[in-house]
């Protein structure tokens, strides 16, 4: 049985959604999706054996248009994503990703803390039941989603310290 090319690897892990069901006919990744949400792809193993994975949307745009530069980012004109419509996307530096991010509305203002900051995974209600509950930090984190470090930190007031 004939091996699959990286090429036919790829594209039979994408949906292409030509009609009204996506802004603009996006092509959706279904394979593996990282904890960013961004889809990735394994390019196979190294010299030394080891697993090499890159973002879905940025071997879409090697595979239409060739290299990326080093430091270059492939950024996303339609949002979505686990998009790969090689027409959506477009290079920027990380100074013209975080520009377009805040143009289209998708940055907080700096300073932010609590669950008004970009990164945050707990609710200040969370965290007032952490601080009053007797459970361990590792039997919390588990429930809560966060590691036994964070809740520890919540817990010293090293974070969180606002409420």
């Amino acid at each position: 049985m004939k091996r699959k090319t990286m090429l036919e690897r790829f594209w039979s892990k994408v949906q292409k959604l030509d009609d009204e069901s996506t802004p603009d006919g996006c092509w959706i990744w279904l394979g593996a999706v990282g904890a960013t949400g961004y889809g990735t792809f394994w390019r196979g193993r190294d010299a030394q054996g080891k697993s090499r994975f890159s973002g879905a949307h940025r071997v879409a745009w090697e595979l239409c248009f060739g290299p990326i530069p080093e430091g270059i980012y492939v950024c996303h004109k339609c949002d979505i994503r686990d998009c790969v419509r090689p027409g959506h996307l477009f290079l920027g530096t990380a100074r013209d990703n975080m520009r377009d991010a805040s143009a289209k509305g998708r940055t907080k203002p700096s300073g932010c803390k609590g669950e008004a900051h970009g990164e945050a995974k707990l609710s200040e209600a969370d965290v007032t039941e952490i601080r009053s509950c007797s459970s361990s930090g590792v039997e919390l984190a588990r429930r809560f989603g966060v590691t036994a470090t964070t809740i520890s930190h919540i817990r010293l007031r090293k974070t969180w310290r606002h409420i």
